[in-house]
């Protein structure tokens, strides 16, 4: 008597399931792969800015204020060494492009802040940082920003933005016990005129919110 026996071989429906596994994990280990790539970059970029930072503290111990406007031009150098002794060489972002760089619009800055993008979101240190939901520098946004303490990167970028506070004009500017306020830190905008002599009498006045030539009426 002859035994027939199925056939053993792998129909196309099996093929096409092992196939779309394979695809799947693939997917997987690819974007895990891909992360990784982020986050190393984006550690990169955290320790440039700490880099960046420390130099500039002490810088600020050596002379009572933080690099000028003018100095910073270095930074645009990558990898020069401008900024000796203060750093060996500068940093620049992994995509090739210089850190961008505010600091006080004057002969000795007061502050600073350094920003940049992150890539990998999902960070708890980049969620956390002021800039997480973006602050707007010379028309561009960042998500990522350390500063000197004495002032947060969102005001820095405010302050770039000619930003003032709700109901105050174009060139408005804190009053604080009738002298234009110069510390650091932003008041109600019913403290916030455009009117005073005293204010406008002076080149520039800070507001914790802006840096802006003082006028108007």
């Amino acid at each position: 008597m002859v035994n027939l026996k199925k056939n053993s071989g792998v129909t196309l429906q099996e093929l096409l399931i092992v196939i779309t596994v394979i695809g799947f994990l693939a997917a997987i280990l690819t974007m895990g792969y891909i992360s990784q790539l982020k986050k190393g970059r984006d550690g990169r970029r955290r320790s440039d800015l700490e880099k960046i930072k420390l130099s500039f503290e002490d810088y600020f111990n050596d002379y009572g204020c933080y690099p000028t406007l003018e100095q910073l031009s270095v930074f645009e150098n990558c990898g020069g060494d401008g900024f000796r002794p203060y750093l060996e060489r500068i940093p620049c972002d992994p995509s090739g492009s210089p850190y961008k760089i505010i600091v006080e619009d004057s002969e000795c800055p007061s502050w600073f802040a350094v920003y940049t993008n992150m890539e990998y979101l999902q960070d708890p240190d980049t969620k956390s940082n002021p800039c997480f939901s973006g602050c707007e520098v010379d028309e561009k946004s960042y998500n990522y920003a350390i500063s000197s303490g004495n002032i947060s990167p969102s005001e820095v970028a405010g302050a770039s933005e000619g930003e003032g506070g709700e109901g105050c004009g174009s060139e408005c500017f804190v009053l604080v016990e009738g002298e234009c306020n110069h510390a650091k830190e932003c008041h109600p905008p019913d403290q916030c005129f455009t009117n005073i002599p005293s204010c406008r009498e002076l080149e520039c006045c800070y507001s914790g919110c802006r840096v802006e030539s003082c006028g108007g009426d």
